[in-house]
């Protein structure tokens, strides 16, 4: 659900992480050019749905946020003052540092160094028992996966005003993502780190956009478990535009994402924080049966959601008049094709399962958005079966980004718009 929203250019900056308090939504800023590069915050107040304009964070001039979190209000800092104030964490991606700010008294409290990650470094806390976690790529080339590192034996209550985290401090240090040196996966599927938060002894982190190895179109949210040390359950959000900021409201037990275009989005909390919810197919002798525009799109969602392989079945013809297939795209991962052999372009998403379409037909179903190449009802397939099935519609060809080799290299690729749409049908790409 998407919520009201400032005026374009409410606060100078990139939105870069958000945090909640007593009900009020902080959406922070990175540096702009009108200010002085200084960073600036927003508030939206989710039982009024109105914006406000905040302040700036001058003691951070120059500073690039990943993510934010509320800390505790009343606190002793190692120079031996007591503070009672408003007060976030703030990850510091280009440094791997902690800002611990005094919103109310712009003052900057304390600073806290982590070993260095990769731009895009986020963080999570559990104030009441004393752990952070921080999480970003292992090293500066996005090839390797992601880590996520657990600092415990924290006392929130008093804090140093400097502190330098040594890599031997961390209790455990767990790959948590992305391709290894050998091109394979890991649990946290594509996608640039944007924000997490700490809720009910799960850590929930939100991925999507950005301009990174990690492009991706989707916003997802990872759960990860400290105990098993593992990604749990993955969850798209689909519709939105870049994700940058993800907080969780205790008393509405809901979660809400801000987005590139300074929406709000609302997300149920719990197992259906989906913000595209279609009505479910039913399964029938190992086929999911369709027989409407909402099961056949849910079906799609399935196979972006991770179950490549399964089987759909038409019942009846369905006309998609009207209807927005939000999985016509394909999503192309540029660190895995770097690390795959050339020519070869790897999915997430690919279909490998079989769609049959038991003579019956699609009709008017329109593919209007062509961000990618492989376009189509099914944009990417390896060893699929898709058989007596018709489809009718129309394309809207229009230039698109792509991946393209670097001028002067072999292997090195680069993004660039306005490339000519190829490969846009039924299927957009067979493997």
């Amino acid at each position: 659900m998407s919520v009201n929203k400032p005026e374009d250019g409410f606060s100078e900056g990139s939105m870069q992480g958000a945090a909640i308090l007593n009900g009020v939504i902080y959406q922070f800023r990175g540096s702009g050019t009108a200010n002085e590069n200084i960073p600036t915050y927003d508030t939206y107040n989710i039982g009024t749905g109105a914006w406000t304009k905040g302040g700036s964070l001058s003691a951070l001039a120059g500073s690039h946020m990943g993510s934010a979190c509320f800390g505790p209000k009343v606190f002793t800092t190692s120079d031996g003052y007591t503070h009672d104030c408003t007060i976030p964490f703030l990850y510091i991606t280009n440094g791997c540092d902690i800002q611990i700010y005094d919103i109310e008294h712009n003052v900057l409290v304390a600073t806290w160094s982590l070993p260095k990650l990769d731009d895009d470094a986020i963080a999570a806390y559990d104030f009441a028992n004393g752990k952070l976690w921080s999480i970003g790529y292992v090293v500066k080339s996005r090839k390797a996966p992601y880590l996520i590192r657990e600092l415990g034996g924290i006392d929130f209550t008093v804090l140093p005003t400097t502190r330098t985290v040594a890599e031997s401090e961390f209790t455990s240090q767990t790959p948590l993502g992305g391709p290894d040196a050998n091109g394979v996966q890991h649990d946290l599927v594509n996608g640039t780190l944007q924000d997490c938060q700490y809720v009910g002894g799960k850590i929930y982190i939100a991925t999507g956009g950005g301009s990174s190895a990690h492009r991706t179109e989707f916003c997802r949210v990872h759960v990860y478990d400290p105990s098993s040390k593992a990604i749990t359950e993955t969850r798209m959000c689909t519709g939105l535009e870049e994700t940058e900021g993800f907080v969780y409201d205790a008393s509405g037990d809901a979660f809400y994402l801000t987005t590139l275009n300074s929406a709000i989005w609302k997300l149920s909390a719990g197992t259906g924080y989906d913000t595209m919810n279609f009505e479910p197919a039913t399964l029938v002798n190992g086929y999911y049966e369709i027989n409407t525009a909402s099961k056949l799109l849910w079906f799609k969602q399935q196979v972006y959601g991770g179950k490549t392989d399964i089987k759909g079945k038409l019942t009846s013809d369905i006309d998609m008049t009207g209807v927005t297939d939000p999985y016509s795209f394909y999503v192309y991962d540029y660190n895995i094709a770097l690390c795959g052999k050339e020519g070869v372009y790897p999915s997430f998403f690919a279909f490998g399962g079989e769609f049959d379409g038991n003579s019956h037909t699609i009709s008017n179903y329109a593919i209007t958005k062509t961000p990618y190449y492989y376009d189509g009802l099914f944009p990417y397939c390896i060893g699929a079966n898709i058989h007596d099935l018709t489809v009718r519609g129309s394309i809207a060809l229009t230039k698109c980004d792509a991946m393209v080799l670097k001028e002067g290299t072999t292997n090195s690729y680069e993004a660039k718009s306005g490339q000519p749409v190829a490969n846009v049908g039924l299927v957009g790409y067979m493997d």
